[in-house]
């Protein structure tokens, strides 16, 4: 029975560290989308209160069609270098792809209304930008994507002051939530470093489960030696009584 009972706290005990580890993966995945999503939204802003930025025009970065509605979206400069203008939804888009190509991690800005057709939103997307609209607030969930599973997370784009030089013709107001950024974290690093972990502790278990065997096998052997020794001295104390009661009869 003590063995049994050893065995089965041990068992959950090993059951439970694993389980943590790697609802502990979630928390991490969780806790680096929402820094990258807070990453390019302190991004955007930066860009957006400088009304965007000139950059030179190359092959990677050619003149946005969509924004061929702002005056001076294409100047020279003084030494005739041609510069093009690049809204906040323009570069971050370019700097999601690029971070995406280095690290793995999915970011995208997508709206349920459109100006470029790239930024189109997915299905989990699109039911999150209809949540997110009402709610204002972040929404997230695991998903497969390309065969490998994925931590998403979507945050409200809030329209703001700075918003209204590209997207006022789109009748946006101050407030208004005009879609989200979205990120989706690759797990495989997270669930790689919940079974090293998970490892090392099913190891320090089952050595402390061995150790707790050993001791149960040795307290069973001592109370057996106590035991039988408690036996002997109960014989002994018999056999006087009975070796008295004998002297007793004997001398009656």
């Amino acid at each position: 029975i003590v063995v049994f009972v050893w065995t089965f706290i041990m068992f959950v005990a090993g059951f439970v560290l694993v389980y943590k580890n790697y609802e502990y993966a979630n928390v991490l995945a969780k806790h680096e989308a929402v820094v990258s999503v807070k990453k390019d939204l302190a991004y955007r802003s930066w860009v957006a209160s400088h009304g965007g930025v000139y950059v030179p025009i190359t092959e990677k970065t050619p003149p946005n069609p969509y924004l061929s509605h702002i005056p001076n979206r294409d100047v020279n400069t003084s030494d005739n270098q041609q510069l093009t203008l690049m809204n906040p939804a323009y570069t971050l888009s370019q700097m999601m792809q690029d971070y995406s190509q280095l690290y793995g991690t999915k970011g995208h800005i997508t709206s349920s209304i459109l100006m470029n057709p790239k930024n189109k939103p997915d299905e989990w997307e699109a039911e999150q930008l209809n949540i997110i609209e009402k709610t204002k607030k972040p929404s997230y969930k695991k998903a497969v994507l390309e065969g490998k599973e994925f931590f998403r997370y979507i945050s409200p784009l809030q329209t703001k002051e700075s918003c209204l030089k590209c997207h006022a013709f789109q009748g946006y107001k101050v407030g208004d939530i005009r879609g989200g950024v979205s990120v989706s974290i690759p797990m495989q690093k997270y669930y790689e470093e919940a079974y090293s972990l998970s490892s090392i502790n099913v190891l320090i278990i089952f050595l402390i489960y061995l150790l707790g065997l050993f001791l149960i096998s040795y307290g069973r052997k001592k109370a057996k030696e106590i035991l039988k020794n408690k036996i002997k001295d109960y014989e002994q104390h018999i056999f006087s009584l009975v070796n008295i009661i004998e002297k007793r009869d004997s001398y009656t």
